[in-house]
């Protein structure tokens, strides 16, 4: 199995709230997704799809290439809240 490099962890930690906020889930799953890139990684859209609710909590994989076929190489755990602006606070790392 690949190893996700320790730059691409650091990428995708960094787009966990602290400073910034979302303004749909779409756009944090957006965000951490493009940074997989830097190991041709992919947050698997069919594994991620219940992020129902003001706030939850999931688990999804990180496939390699394709991003729907390759391999699993990892998973992404996420936890968000929608704070009372109606932004969403989302953090991710990876397990």
């Amino acid at each position: 199995m690949k190893r996700i490099e320790r730059k691409v962890r650091e990428a995708f930690s960094g787009c966990s709230s602290g400073n910034t906020y979302y303004n749909t889930k779409g756009h944090a799953f957006q965000a951490f997704n493009a940074a997989l890139e830097g190991c041709d990684g992919h947050l698997d859209a069919a594994s991620c799809m219940d992020w129902y609710g003001d706030e939850g909590s999931t688990l999804c994989d990180i496939r390699e290439g394709c991003p729907d076929c390759g391999p699993v190489i990892g998973h992404a755990r996420f936890t968000w809240y929608r704070i009372a602006s109606g932004r969403w606070e989302v953090i991710g790392y990876i397990t």
